[in-house]
């Protein structure tokens, strides 16, 4: 007899396998649409662009003129991008001029792999290790003989191949006064230049973590032992990540970009001002500036955990920033600027400016806007911050105590729904909060890794109502895997794309790279949706390689440089109960197919009948076959174990031989030409002894 196979939408994970009867259990690429699973779309990499650091924001915006335009916020670097090209934005945080060339040191046998270094002396200097460095106006030519020591021009390699200046990038910290930098050269011999011949340096807003902290104070690192161990006096291991990472807000001010690094002050980046026909200027003038560094700004944060810029009333609002007069932040103190002036914070009788500070929590984790209010997450609570006008500007109501947003980037509103990762379970906000029952939350909050929690973060594929949840599994520090939800038919599914586990002592280059995401956005401006991802990383390297580049999502059935691997598989269906077998021998699959490309060969995909007599016990394939389309006659053939099966057309079906009690279907594709999805398949069963 013939008997329809069917399946709720969604993968559910709440028990085992074997008790998912009538759901799907696992799947990787595919997403549920109109209740039935098929393919997700291909991605390619956008451009050949590459950004120092791990990307942790990326955001797209327009001009007056109606240039597109995109920014990258990394944990070493700020970029803006046009047309496929990156400009570094990044801020000049100190000039030192007229530095003498004795300051100048070359330096051999610097150890870790490393053999050659310059080692610069500039009084107060206060870089941290990997800090990039530009040094300009060299004094002199090339071809001075006093530029010429240890074996090296030291003037070629300070101004660079353009003669515009070189950058360089911070290798070892000697002392508050001395610092050492990577050297392109072979260096003959330590000595240092001579005086006379001067030059510039322009130091960059000091670069951030791209690891979380595994500890802070007592207790960091190795106690005792041999092999470096610490004792009493002695300094953590500075080869232990002991800060907070780095995490970056974007957003943009009309058509200007306002950024900032979790920490540091609010940076603006004026477009008219440093653009030209639509492209960035190049130059150290044309970077971004802290608002303190324009004219006429008052008292605008210098430290802030993050910020956003209210679009309903123009206010840029700061969370967790310093007050005005102090330099120390208050993690739970909100400030905003001036209505439609970003550079005045100083409450006046005159302007809209002001703070408030919340009363329950220790710290601001988020915060995101919504249609008519700003929700604030604090680590115990969730607030509504309202725009109500002249005197008090904003007015603060305590919603709801006891949830905790997870990690800064895990909400996202959407048609004015806020949906955020909790430290246990999914929920929702549009008024009150409510939990999201998710199927698969038991499965994902058992998984990841909490120590690299701030890296979790939510983007959104509005085309098909999708949110994805990216998060670091237990053994990676970047996220290798999402989890993803469709609003609009409250399913969810899970995957990985071509993410791998990365870890502290894998380095990963390309074109082998685990192309771990990093951050997300809509394809809202752009044709396509994106995502920056790890494009080459080596924490061994000195300096450390840590590299991004961008996917564009949804392009083409196949994955950039190759196939893409997707599958979906059932919980386990009973076919026999009791002691009673029951054998299959065919199968007549729904599968729709489409997006095929005109210039390659017919679509195959496998499908997989696995058995299993009794929970626990061990599963089996016990039955596959190849599903070849061809797409001129729209019928299928089928191959088991290499041996054509004949197929009388036109019932498209598939022969098996499977035999047990409990059996779960399983589809997979590995190609990169076309999309399918699996509709209603039925089962051709027979009562069977065990032989």
């Amino acid at each position: 007899m013939l008997k329809k196979i069917n399946f709720a939408p969604g993968i559910n994970r709440e028990s085992t396998q074997y008790s998912a009867d009538g759901y799907w259990y696992n799947s990787n690429n595919i997403r549920f649409r109109g209740g039935y699973a098929e393919s997700i779309g291909g991605w390619v990499r956008d451009g050949d662009s590459i950004a120092m650091g791990i990307a942790r924001d990326l955001f797209v915006w327009t001009d007056y003129s109606g240039n597109s335009l995109s920014s990258i916020g990394t944990s070493w670097k700020q970029y803006v991008e046009v047309g496929g090209s990156l400009w570094d934005i990044t801020q000049v945080r100190k000039t030192t001029t007229a530095i003498s060339r004795d300051k100048i040191k070359t330096i051999t046998d610097i150890g870790d792999g490393e053999t050659s270094a310059l080692e610069i002396t500039d009084v107060g200097h206060g870089v941290v290790l990997n800090d990039f460095i530009l040094y300009d106006n060299l004094s002199g030519a090339s071809g001075d003989a006093a530029w010429s020591f240890g074996g090296i021009n030291v003037y070629d390699e300070l101004n660079g191949a353009s003669g515009s200046g070189s950058e360089k990038q911070v290798i070892e910290i000697v002392s508050v006064d001395i610092y050492r930098v990577e050297c392109s050269a072979t260096v003959g011999s330590d000595v240092t230049g001579g005086s006379g011949a001067t030059f510039d340096i322009n130091y960059l807003a000091n670069v951030g973590l791209s690891s979380q902290s595994e500890g802070r104070g007592w207790g960091v690192g190795i106690w005792g032992g041999a092999d470096g161990g610490r004792g009493w006096g002695d300094a953590a291991s500075i080869s232990l990540v002991t800060g907070e990472l780095r995490l970056v807000s974007v957003s943009n001010y009309n058509e200007d970009l306002m950024f900032s690094n979790s920490g540091g002050p609010i940076y603006y980046w004026d477009t008219s001002a440093n653009m030209a026909e639509g492209i960035p200027r190049d130059g150290v003038a044309y970077r971004s500036k802290s608002l303190t560094d324009y004219a006429g700004s008052s008292d605008p944060p210098v430290i802030c955990e993050s910020f956003l810029v209210s679009e309903r009333d123009g206010h840029v609002i700061a969370f967790g920033c310093n007050d005005i007069g102090q330099t120390d932040p208050n993690n739970l103190l909100v400030r905003w600027s001036d209505q439609d002036n970003p550079f005045d914070w100083t409450p006046t009788v005159t302007n809209t400016s002001g703070g408030q500070m919340l009363r329950v929590g220790s710290r601001v984790m988020g915060a995101v806007s919504a249609k008519s209010e700003i929700v604030i997450f604090t680590d115990s609570a969730l607030y509504s911050m309202r725009f109500i006008g002249p005197p008090d500007i904003f007015g603060f109501t305590l919603i709801s105590e006891g949830v905790q947003l997870l990690t800064r980037r895990s909400v996202i509103n959407v048609a004015n729904v806020v949906y955020f990762m909790g430290e246990d379970n999914f929920y929702t906000y549009t008024g009150t909060v409510s939990p999201l029952h998710s199927p698969i939350e038991k499965l994902i909050f058992s998984d990841f890794n909490r120590e690299q929690r701030d890296k979790i973060f939510v983007g959104l594929n509005a085309t098909y109502s999708e949110l994805f949840w990216f998060y670091c599994t237990a053994d990676s520090i970047e996220p290798d895997k999402y989890v993803a939800y469709n609003y609009s038919e409250n399913t969810w599914y899970m995957g990985n794309f071509d993410m791998s586990s990365l870890t502290l002592d894998t380095p990963s280059g390309p074109p082998d790279g685990s192309l771990n995401r990093t951050a997300w956005v809509d394809a809202r401006l752009r044709n396509e949706t994106l995502a920056t991802y790890v494009f080459n990383w080596d924490p061994s390297a000195t300096p450390p390689v840590e590299q991004s580049a961008v996917m564009a999502h949804e392009v083409g059935r196949g994955v950039s440089g190759g196939v893409m691997p997707c599958f979906v598989e059932s919980g386990f269906f009973d076919i026999s109960s009791g002691e009673s077998m029951s054998f299959v021998s065919r199968a007549i699959p729904d599968i729709q197919f489409f997006d095929i490309a005109s210039d390659t060969t017919n679509p195959v995909i496998t499908l997989s009948l696995i058995g299993n007599d009794f929970p626990g016990s061990l599963n089996s394939t016990i039955s596959s076959s190849d599903i070849i389309y061809d797409k001129s006659t729209g019928i299928y053939s089928s191959t088991e174990s290499g041996d054509p099966l004949t197929v009388q057309p036109p019932g498209n079906d598939v022969a098996v031989r499977a035999r047990g009690r409990s059996l779960s279907l399983k589809i997979a594709s590995n190609g990169s030409h076309f999309g399918w999805r699996f509709g209603v398949t039925r089962l051709d069963l027979r009562p069977d002894g065990r032989r």
